[in-house]
C-alpha cells in the first residue's frame, strides 16, 4: 500500500473505545513491522495528523485532522439549519442538545449545545460513539435501506450495554419502530443516567443526512419524554419540507407518540 493509504488505515484504527495507540498496538492491529509503523505515526504526529504523549508515545487523532473535517462540514448548509433548530428546541426545553452525523456504524458529534438543567456528562464535538448504542444512531440508521443496515453490521453486534440492541434482528426491529414513528430514544446506554431523544433528516438534493437530539437525566418523567417526542417530531416535520425531505413529508399528521 502507498503511505497515504497507510495512514488512512491507521486513522481508522481510532474508533470510540479505542482513542489512543502505540506503535505495537498500530503493528500489530495492521499486521505491519513496528519500524515502517513508528516512522509513519512519527510523520503523522509531525504533521498534526495525530498527537504523541509520554515516554513511550500513545498517539491520538490531532488537531490537524479534526480542523479539516469541521471545515469541510461548516459548508453545510444542512449542519447549520439543524443547529438552528436544535439550538430553539434547546431553550425551548432547558435540556442539551446535539446534532451529529453517521460514519459507518458509528455518530461523530459535530454540534453541541448544553441546555440549562444540569447533565452530568456533555459530549464535545468530535467525539465518536457506536451508533447502535445511541438514540441519535439509531434515527440515522433508520434512514438507511434494511440490507445497506446489514452490509455494515456483517459479524452481527457486539454491544456490551445492555440497555442496547443485543442482535442484528433486534436493532433492525427497533429501527423500523423509529420508521413508523419517525423518532429514536435511548436510555442508560452509550452514557450511564442519561437519555436521548433523536430524530434524523436528509437533504433531497445531496442526500446528506444529519441527526438532532435532546439529552436529559434518565429521572426525567415519562410526559415530559413525550412532550420532547412531540417537539422533535414537529421540527422534523418542518424542516423536512425546508429541504424535500420526503420521510417527513409522508409521515402521517396522525402518528401517535408512543
Amino acid at each position: 500500500m502507498s503511505t497515504l493509504e497507510n495512514a488512512i488505515s491507521i486513522l481508522r484504527l481510532f474508533n470510540s473505545e479505542r482513542d489512543e495507540l502505540t506503535v505495537t498496538e498500530a503493528a500489530r492491529l495492521l499486521n505491519m513491522p513496528k519500524s515502517s509503523v513508528g516512522r509513519l505515526l512519527t510523520n503523522m504526529r509531525d504533521l498534526g495528523l495525530l498527537e504523541g504523549s509520554g515516554r513511550q508515545p500513545r498517539y491520538r487523532i490531532g488537531p490537524l485532522f479534526f480542523e479539516i473535517s469541521q471545515q469541510y462540514r461548516l459548508r453545510s448548509s444542512l449542519i447549520e439549519k439543524a443547529e438552528s433548530v436544535m439550538t430553539g428546541l434547546c431553550s425551548e426545553t432547558g435540556h442539551t442538545g446535539y446534532v451529529s452525523i453517521l460514519q459507518g456504524t458509528e455518530v461523530l458529534v459535530m454540534r453541541v449545545r448544553p441546555g440549562s438543567h444540569a447533565l452530568r456528562v456533555v459530549t464535545p464535538p468530535g467525539q465518536r460513539l457506536p451508533a447502535c448504542e445511541t438514540a441519535i444512531g439509531r434515527s440515522l440508521l433508520a434512514r438507511l435501506p434494511v440490507e445497506r443496515v446489514r452490509a455494515l453490521y456483517p459479524k452481527g453486534l457486539s454491544s456490551l450495554k445492555p440497555n442496547s440492541p443485543q442482535s442484528l434482528e433486534h436493532l433492525l426491529k427497533s429501527l423500523a419502530t423509529v420508521r413508523r414513528r419517525g423518532w429514536a430514544e435511548s436510555l442508560d446506554e452509550a452514557v450511564p443516567g442519561v437519555g436521548s431523544t433523536s430524530i434524523a433528516v436528509e437533504d433531497c438534493v445531496d442526500h446528506e443526512m444529519v441527526g438532532i437530539c435532546l439529552t436529559y437525566s434518565a429521572s426525567v418523567q415519562k410526559s415530559e419524554k413525550i412532550e420532547m417526542a412531540q417537539l422533535l417530531v414537529q421540527a422534523g416535520r418542518e424542516l423536512g419540507l425546508q429541504i424535500g425531505d420526503t420521510f417527513w413529508t409522508e409521515l402521517g399528521n396522525g402518528k401517535s407518540i408512543d
